[in-house]
């Protein structure tokens, strides 16, 4: 590319977003073509009409450009390119972010005649001042939050763009075009209004960016940027009252006491508000909240500076620097001695400091060395969701006029009055969840604040799920006049609410709405029964896997929007059969391969500047392969990725222990429930590392690397033999692990066996227990958790040809959700170990997770009886389970196009008829479900 990188200047900074335009006078053309790409996001428009976003993620050593084709949004005679580009300046989930950069080259032909119009400093760039960089991120797996303020877009300064290097230079290596089609843009509208209310938040808050007031640069998600920091303020009160202050990542205490309500009957005068962290490292947190409210008027003073602006002291204490990654983790101050003893020193000090700093004497006592103070803008960001996520409400039923009217694109609009109560809030359902990114045309004064957030679930008394750790909202502050605002994030939610704060005057709201962006599917599946309950069960888990498929699958289209490689494993079984999209399966197993030039295994989750290891998820990854080679029959893609699959599994093996197992201190991790997984020789891993030997086993086979099958072969029959060792013949099962002290857990689950049986592991003396612990288990086994790890479950259900039993766990385990109104389904099942602190009470975490989609997968196989029988979807064994259903019918998808089948049972008649396409065999296999049936199939009676 001849292109050059650009910025508005030079430097890196936090949430750094600027706009870049460039005109053009264009004569007679046949063709152009975009290619495009920035460090983190972009929106290209072109005479004003939005093109789209980017880019697709990538590791910044096989970065990607999106080639877009430009001829339909061009003109003859001027033409003016504006680009919208935002720099995070921060790590997340979905990049390994290091510095501003935007990259634009358009190739414009006429015959054989080209020319190029290229990022360069001809270009004008202005700091985009209405998009405010001050906000805490969304959550820890993504961006900074959305805040524009209209008021700021007028006048902007625009000047020749700063060249950052040629196209080849710089951290943004290996460029290639995006391998994934771009994202939908379809228009999507609301379906109902629900409800109004007048709402209020008492108090007030203050979100400290802790990780990077603590750090320097580019933050990483990792758990390693200590934050030994704290904060202290004088509340001043003329009158006795009740103060309440709270923090989810600090301890607090008031005058030397703490309250765990967070509750302080104080007299009037002067009182310390004193904070410090919980703990040296900050787990998943960068932003800290901290919110103080009162029954009386109050007013903060700055501890060191009376009448300062900003009324809080930061808090720095030194000595506590350190430098770790995250691959190991959880639990580091317990892998780490180091690590731990600073942990240690610093619980004691922060303990010792909350015993002897009870006032303003005391607090410069002890921290004087340790106190600073900032001003307002450096210490502190705007949490545009504390507002609505504390929200109550003063009364219901707002002064609202034709409510309904801005979820229709009419001429028609809703009017909001003010009310002197409080903020007015309007809920709208979208009648299915959904993805995409929010948008509204509305009429108001200057400065009104527009707070529009997204949940998944409402509770019977009308209180909606908060997304707990996640600010799933942008917030707007109005121009005066019309108002029209599209969001720069895609989101996800069933319900919105949409909260008007500062209103002096009528707002009209012309438009509120959505456009659907996701991974642009196309329905080649379908499915229909006798039994409506298992019918809803499937459209329900189809249209999950549709919203977490955007340039990747990812887990949820709202919490974290990531693409966790065990997720993808699943989801890509799930994508093939049902939308044929081998291309984003492909693109997962290769975004996850490229970790490896990091990491001695497989990442967890990808791209990312999360380093951290979850050995059950990278060895998924390496049965993914075989997965992506059994779907496609491409051998040219095995050959090219047998490297990798040898590098994850020299890694896996450099951990195997002393008796055989693999033992490593990383994130051992398979089921949100209680196994005893926390040590870093957990049994569910070596099982799991048994598949993928034997994933790679049938992988070399099929390259004809016989020295590799060989080798794969003798190191699973070695840890096959070890798992085996373990076997507790008291309790007929494999304990969970063994702990870190050598001692062997006491806990037993259902996961050992079902992964046993499914990898071959087991002894045929141990079969049969192994098969009562997945079909039966005893009170004592720990039972699954979650849809990702029943999956599994159902895999090993089926191997042994107990179809039944997975269909009675399906509907013991999906009718909840459909019968509390899901649309989608659900990440955790109730008897998980996701508590209240990610669920806000709530049946579950993310009410949209297609790790949990595995009803489709078994329908098609089981029921509808279609099953893959040889690689590249060449031919098919057809063998439909009747079980107490009339009829069914349906189809997937596969590598060679649709296969359709219907059944129907009438009487003692079942007829079967089925087509597939061309080149494609399949064979009629009977089952026992067929038996005292008379078999017709495509119009052929079967020998009994």
């Amino acid at each position: 590319m001849k292109a050059k990188w650009i910025w508005h200047h030079s430097r890196s900074a936090y949430n750094d977003t600027i706009i870049a335009k460039k005109n053009i006078r264009l004569t007679k053309f046949d063709s152009a073509k975009i290619k495009i790409t920035a460090d983190s996001y972009y929106r290209l428009c072109i005479n004003g009409q939005w093109v789209g976003d980017g880019p697709c993620r990538s590791w910044h050593s096989h970065f990607q450009y999106d080639v877009i084709d430009a001829g339909i949004y061009l003109q003859k005679g001027d033409n003016e390119i504006t680009i919208i580009a935002r720099h995070f300046g921060i790590g997340d989930f979905h990049g390994d972010y290091q510095r501003p950069g935007l990259l634009f080259e358009m190739e414009v032909s006429r015959g054989k005649k080209t020319s190029l119009i290229i990022s360069d400093k001809t270009w004008k760039t202005a700091a985009a001042k209405q998009y405010i960089s001050e906000t805490p991120k969304v959550s820890i797996q993504m961006e900074p939050a959305e805040l524009v303020d209209a008021r700021l877009d007028k006048n902007l300064r625009f000047t020749p763009a700063k060249e950052i290097c040629s196209a080849d230079k710089g951290p943004w290596q290996g460029l290639i075009p995006r391998d994934i089609p771009l994202l939908t843009l379809q228009p999507y509208s609301l379906k109902r209004f629900v409800d109004s209310n007048v709402v209020d938040t008492p108090g007030e808050s203050f979100c400290v960016p802790a990780a990077r007031l603590c750090g320097r640069g580019i933050i990483p998600s990792n758990c390693n940027t200590e934050t030994a920091c704290g904060m202290a303020t004088l509340i001043e009160f003329r009158k006795p009252a009740t103060l309440t202050v709270k923090s989810h990542e600090m301890r607090i205490s008031v005058d030397g006491r703490t309250n765990k309500t967070g509750k302080y009957r104080l007299s009037a005068g002067r009182h310390l508000i004193f904070a410090m962290s919980e703990n040296l490292i900050p787990f998943h947190s960068h932003d800290w909240t901290i919110s103080v409210g009162a029954n009386a008027a109050y007013k903060l003073i700055n501890p060191l500076k009376s009448g300062f602006e900003n009324p809080w002291a930061w808090i720095r204490l030194k000595g506590y620097s350190f430098s770790k990654d995250d691959t190991w983790w959880p639990f580091l101050e317990d892998k780490d001695p180091e690590l731990g003893l600073l942990q240690d020193r610093y619980k004691k000090q922060k303990n010792s400091l909350f015993k002897k700093v009870k006032d303003k004497k005391s607090l410069l006592e002890n921290l004087e060395q340790s106190l600073k103070t900032l001003s307002s803008k450096r210490m502190f960001v705007e949490n545009t969701g504390w507002k609505f996520q504390n929200r109550e409400i003063q009364k219901s039923c707002a002064d609202v006029s034709s409510p309904a009217a801005c979820i229709s694109d009419n001429a028609d609009v809703t009017v909001v009055k003010p009310s002197p109560e409080g903020d007015v809030e309007l809920i709208y359902d979208l009648g299915t969840q959904n993805l995409g990114f929010w948008e509204f045309d509305l009429e108001a004064d200057a400065g009104v604040v527009v707070d529009i957030f997204g949940v998944e679930y409402i509770f019977d008394d009308s209180r909606p799920q908060r997304t707990l750790n996640n600010i799933n909202g942008l917030r707007y502050i109005t121009k005066q006049g019309r108002n029209c605002y599209t969001s720069i994030k895609s989101r996800s939610g069933r319900y919105l609410y949409v909260t008007l704060r500062n209103v002096k005057n009528p707002v009209k709201i012309r438009r509120v709405g959505m456009i659907e962006s996701t991974y642009p599917v196309q329905y080649k599946a379908s499915f229909e029964c006798s039994n409506p309950n298992l019918e809803r069960i499937w459209e329900i888990s189809e249209y999950t896997v549709k919203l977490c498929m955007q340039d990747t699958y990812v887990d949820c289209p709202l919490y974290e929007q990531t693409l966790w490689v065990g997720d993808a494993r699943n989801e890509s079984l799930f994508g093939n059969l049902l939308f044929g999209a081998d291309d984003i399966a492909l693109r997962c197993i290769r975004l996850a391969a490229e970790s490896l030039e990091k990491y001695p295994i497989v990442n967890s989750q990808v791209p990312s500047s999360w380093g951290c290891l979850l050995p059950a998820w990278s060895f998924l990854w390496g049965i993914s392969v075989w997965d992506h080679y059994w779907y496609t029959g491409d051998k040219k893609f095995l050959k090219d990725y047998m490297p990798y699959v040898k590098k994850n599994l020299e890694g896996a093996l450099s951990f195997i222990n002393d008796d055989g197992l693999y033992s490593a201190p990383h994130w051992n991790l398979f089921d949100w429930t209680d196994i005893d997984q926390g040590h870093n020789t957990v049994f569910h891993s070596s099982l799991l590392l048994a598949g993928a030997l034997q994933a790679a086993v049938k992988c070399a086979q099929v390259t004809g690397e016989k020295e590799f099958q060989r080798l794969w072969q003798q190191e699973y029959d070695k840890l096959k033999d070890s798992i085996n060792k373990f076997w507790d013949k008291d309790k007929r099962s494999y304990p969970d692990s063994i702990h870190n002290d050598g001692s062997i857990s006491k806990s037993i689950s259902q996961h050992t066996s079902f992964l046993s049986l499914l990898y071959d592991v087991c002894e045929q003396d141990m079969v049969q227990d192994c098969i009562k612990n997945t079909a039966q288990p005893s009170a004592e086994m720990i039972k699954v958790g979650s849809p990702f790890a029943i999956f599994y479950q159902y895999d090993c259900l089926e191997k042994l040809g107990l179809y039944d039993a997975i269909f009675d766990s399906i509907h013991k385990k999906y009718l909840p959700m459909i019968q509390s109104g899901a649309t989608t389904v659900w990440e955790c099942f109730p008897n998980s170990s996701v508590g209240d602190e990610h669920t806000d009470g709530g049946p579950t975490r993310s009410h949209c997770h297609a790790w949990s989609s595995a009803p489709v997968y078994f329908i098609s196989r089981i029921i509808l009886g279609i099953r893959q029988s040889s690689p590249g979807c060449e031919s098919y064994d057809i063998s439909p389970w009747v079980n107490n259903l009339d009829y069914a019918k349906g189809s997937i998808a596969t590598a060679n196009g649709e296969i359709r089948l219907n059944w129907q049972r009438d009487g003692k008649t079942l007829s079967v008829n089925y087509s597939l396409p061309s080149g494609v065999k399949a064979r009629f296999v009977p089952n026992e479900s067929h038996k005292g049936l008379k078999v017709i199939v495509n119009g052929r009676k079967q020998r009994a």
